[in-house]
């Protein structure tokens, strides 16, 4: 709806554009050359920097709190669990997942999610795309790494106490971004 003006009203309309321009009227310098509006560009810059990492970290802190979820929930498994005889995940294989779960948020790597293996023990799996990647920690204290994706053959390696967990990390990482 159209607002109307009293007819004693009247409107200077190069006032008006003046308000809405300074700038290019020259009242007011450009925000291209104000040290002020410099100023506030870096503040603006800072805040949204502070949100990003605001973003990350509530994102980082709502996969994780799922994944312990996962990993503690797991206690309450019983012997044959999937019906094909798996032991549960024993308390010594729960530990080293959750030790690791913890290193890897360190790392920022988001685990999709905390499985039982069906050896006994404990997974902790990636996915990328067409990839996928596991960390799996078995009851007997042994830990393995698994990769593969549809182009690829599998790779598995037993990780020993004397690995780095980081480097482990760093070629999962590796292997799922190439």
């Amino acid at each position: 709806m159209p607002v109307l003006l009293p007819p004693s009203t009247t409107l200077d309309w190069s006032v008006a554009d003046r308000r809405r321009h300074p700038s290019i009227y020259r009242e007011a310098s450009s925000s291209a050359t104000s040290d002020a509006s410099r100023a506030s560009d870096r503040a603006f810059l800072l805040a949204l920097n502070q949100v990003a990492e605001t973003a990350i970290y509530q994102q980082l802190e709502q996969t994780y709190n799922a994944r312990f979820d996962e990993l503690w929930s797991l206690q309450s498994l019983e012997a044959d669990w999937d019906s094909y005889d798996a032991p549960p995940p024993e308390a010594r294989a729960i530990k080293a997942a959750e030790r690791s779960l913890e290193e890897l948020k360190r790392a920022r790597a988001m685990p999709v999610a905390v499985r039982p293996s069906n050896e006994g023990g404990v997974g902790i799996c990636f996915t990328s795309s067409d990839k996928y990647a596991q960390i799996e920690f078995l009851n007997n204290g042994e830990a393995f790494a698994l990769m593969y994706g549809a182009a690829d053959e599998p790779k598995v390696w037993q990780i020993d106490r004397a690995t780095a967990f980081g480097g482990v990390w760093d070629l999962i990482r590796a292997y799922l971004q190439s």
